[in-house]
């Protein structure tokens, strides 16, 4: 108690920042020490691998919770970086710092060395300090020994300014600090580089607020990504969290996930100050890169894709991949069913039930994000495509013997090939392939086939694409005409010329006599087609089937060889690809071993450099604190001295001020002597001259008598002196002469006298000029 104390008044008004509280002035003494075990862990052990760092629950009973950090250096050695001690019984918080030093400089507002290590949270330079004051508001005590000093923030009036500002009183640190009833005990053994800080909170509001630090109160299910961490856990959800400290509550805004950023701008409160749209991008940036490390997650996902208010996905489009993408299509195929087919939930409902029933699917609305999604794994594609798709697709091929052609059907066909064969004697029944379309296509020729639609033997839809028979006609063979004119338009090409005679008359032939409309007129060919109940012609019938097998067993030997050419060319390619794999992974394997011992090189010479680097920088470290010691030692020193010559300036100033009224004074008193003394020595001298004069008539030696004359004539003229006063002005008879009149040559005067004067004070003459005499 004996030490000296000295205080510091910050300029920090009791009601400066009024929305901080408990939390708040907690929250910035917790997270100085935090910054400070990193800055430790960074300078000290040197290493880049924080998962070597450690905050571990040592104890936990009904009187103490006690947190140990720890961490292991290059050598795999365990070292103690601090400690987190909170009494129960006291409700008392210790938070100590191995290795960390705070001078007085950090008592300043703004003053901060924190930017320069990485992953700490603090960075303004006034936390500290408010969050002291915000703990005093509420009757806190907030106590620190750090470094030569102990300090205790207090609440004081300032007489400068008459208003009661935050104040630190600091006083020597002793090794006996358990002497000073102002500063608790603390729980461990403090040296002389450590810092302790301690303040009251009550046991409830540590039972709150301690989950809000996440490197004492870890998740347990979370996903790590660079961008952050996304905290799972139920408790959790819609927590905004910075360098593992609690910012906000964002629940009300949408936000579903807890997460915890690396980076984010944060202002002096601990305010998110981004704009809301960075927040998202984080977020699904996050979620994308959480899935590919935990595709477990991908039905949790998928419901909060599903949500379109959801704001953890809000831009999941712009982010996911082409394999985070196909968790989602799967997630949509479990839901769904794998038939389903998504569209966006914009689409008209009109349009939609076309949609439905074109392809015959299941369709499923899905929000914009969803969809863009789904289109991007590739499983699923546009409703266009998928139109597209659908309607090739939908072409089906149909045996002319097929059973899904009546015997009507088969004699139309048969009667429109026997029509072709009066203008193309070559034309074949078995090269014609029947295909089921839904759209009113024409015929086409693919190699050595034509394709017939479906729909060209249906007689009412012949009948609806356009009527070519009269109304009433009996027999009606509008079918035949719009085959038998298809066909000969396909084959134009290879009909062979006769007897000179164009292509066009034979077809004009042919649908004249089809126009006629009455079987009786048509020539003989067709009297078998017009027979009821029975087959054309069982022997023709199975030639064209003999003829359509030997047709396709040559396309199916000609594509075995095709197939055979290409399997040929594919193997040779596929031993080339082999044999440049099998080099290319011998390759890697050489790069692999040569990077696996340049690593082991490199870490062992990073490794000695680092102990190296180590201590010569704890020896220049040691060297500088020295340095900077003694220099605050000199700075006291030249403080204290400063302060003693500007004391005696003080007053060496006020003494000069009464200086000139002391000085007129003390010449007016020796003036004054001056005169007494002269008026004395005029007496004497008449004394003198009395008795001289008196003795020297009774003096008979002639020497004698002149010597007394002698000393006669000096009497008198010591007195003509004194009294003329050569020295002194004439005038004011005080001060001394010092200027020659012209043209009169006196010299009697002082300057201050001849201003005021026009003559002479001896002869009155005019005053032309003054000559200042140096004597």
């Amino acid at each position: 108690m004996g030490s000296k104390r000295t205080l510091i008044p910050l300029s920090l008004t009791r009601n400066y920042a009024p929305n901080w509280d408990v939390w708040e002035g907690l929250r910035e003494m917790v997270q100085n020490w935090h910054d400070g075990i990193l800055q430790v862990y960074d300078q000290d052990l040197i290493t880049f691998d924080r998962e070597n760092l450690k905050y571990t629950l040592t104890k936990d009973d009904s009187a103490v919770v006690e947190y140990q950090v720890t961490a292991k250096d290059w050598d795999n050695k365990t070292t103690t970086l601090g400690w987190l001690h909170y009494s129960k019984v006291d409700n008392r918080l210790t938070l100590i710092n191995r290795n960390i030093g705070l001078h007085k400089k950090c008592l300043l507002l703004g003053y901060s060395k924190k930017p320069r290590c990485r992953d700490v949270i603090g960075q303004f330079g006034e936390g500290m300090k408010i969050g002291a004051l915000a703990l005093l508001r509420r009757g806190r005590l907030v106590t620190m020994e750090t470094s030569e000093d102990r300090w205790r923030f207090e609440l004081q009036q300032d007489e400068n300014f008459g208003e009661e500002v935050l104040t630190v009183v600091v006083s020597e640190r002793s090794s006996d600090s358990s002497s000073d009833i102002n500063f608790p005990k603390c729980p461990v053994k403090l040296e002389r580089a450590d810092t302790c800080t301690t303040l009251s909170i009550q046991q409830r509001e540590w039972q709150e607020h301690a989950k809000r630090f996440l490197f004492l109160v870890p998740p347990e299910n979370c996903v790590k990504t660079e961008l952050g961490t996304l905290l799972l856990d139920k408790e959790l959800q819609g927590q905004l969290y910075v360098k593992s400290v609690w910012v906000q509550d964002l629940r009300k805004d949408d936000l579903k996930t807890g997460v915890d950023f690396c980076q984010l701008e944060v202002d002096r409160d601990r305010h998110a100050v981004p704009h809301p749209s960075e927040i998202d991008h984080h977020v699904s940036s996050m979620w994308v890169r959480a899935l590919e490390r935990r595709p477990d997650l991908a039905g949790h996902y998928y419901m909060l894709v599903e949500d379109d208010k959801c704001r953890d996905v809000k831009y999941a489009n712009l982010y996911n991949t082409q394999s985070t993408a196909m968790l989602m299509a799967d997630q949509f195929a479990q839901r769904h069913g794998d038939s389903s087919f998504p569209v966006v939930n914009t689409m008209a409902l009109g349009e939609l039930q076309k949609v439905k029933d074109e392809l015959n699917r299941n369709i499923v609305s899905c929000n914009k994000t969803l969809y863009e999604i789904l289109q991007k794994s590739g499983r699923h594609v546009s409703v266009e495509e998928a139109l597209a798709d659908s309607r090739a697709t939908k072409k089906k091929k149909v045996a002319i013997n097929s059973p899904r052609l009546s015997d009507e059907q088969r004699d139309a066909l048969e009667h429109a090939v026997r029509l072709v064969q009066t203008a193309d004697p070559d034309f074949r029944s078995s090269w014609v392939d029947i295909i089921q379309t839904q759209q009113l296509e024409g015929p086409g020729w693919h190699g050595s086939r034509i394709d017939i639609p479906y729909w060209m033997l249906d007689l009412e839809t012949v009948h609806n694409f356009g009527r070519l028979c009269a109304q009433g006609t009996a027999k009606c063979m509008c079918r035949e005409v719009r085959l038998c004119h298809a066909l000969l338009e396909l084959r134009r090409p290879h009909i062979k010329r006769s007897g000179g005679r164009s292509n066009d008359p034979m077809l004009l032939l042919v649908l004249n006599r089809l126009a006629l409309q009455e079987c009786h007129r048509a020539p003989p060919f067709c009297t078998a087609s017009h027979q009821q109940g029975r087959p054309v012609n069982t022997v023709a019938t199975h030639q064209d089937c003999v003829d359509r097998e030997e047709q396709l067993q040559a396309r199916v030997i000609e594509l075995e060889k095709q197939v055979k050419q290409v399997a040929e060319r594919n193997k040779t390619e596929l031993n080339k690809l082999t044999t440049k794999l099998s080099l290319a992974e011998k390759e890697v394997m050489n790069k692999e071993i040569s990077y696996h011992d340049a690593y082991t090189r490199f870490k062992d010479m990073f490794q000695a450099e680092v102990k190296k680097l180590k201590t010569q920088f704890q020896a220049e470290f040691d060297k500088k604190d020295l340095h900077v010691r003694k220099l605050e030692e000199d700075l006291v020193l030249y403080r204290q001295t400063v302060d003693d010559r500007n004391a005696r300036l003080d007053t060496l100033e006020r003494e000069h001020e009464n200086f000139p009224h002391t000085l007129v004074s003390q010449h007016h008193v020796l003036v004054e002597e001056v005169q007494h003394y002269r008026g004395e020595l005029q007496k004497r001298c008449a004394l003198i001259t009395q008795y001289v004069e008196k003795q020297q008539t009774d003096l008979r030696d002639r020497n004698t008598k002149q010597k007394c004359q002698t000393i006669i004539d000096m009497c008198t003229d010591m007195k003509e002196e004194l009294h003329n006063q050569r020295y002194v002005c004439s005038v004011c008879h005080t001060k001394r002469r010092s200027h020659l009149i012209q043209p009169c040559g006196h010299y009697n005067s002082c300057e201050t006298c001849l201003l005021q004067l026009a003559g002479c004070p001896v002869c009155k003459k005019p005053i032309e000029s003054k000559i200042k005499v140096f004597e």
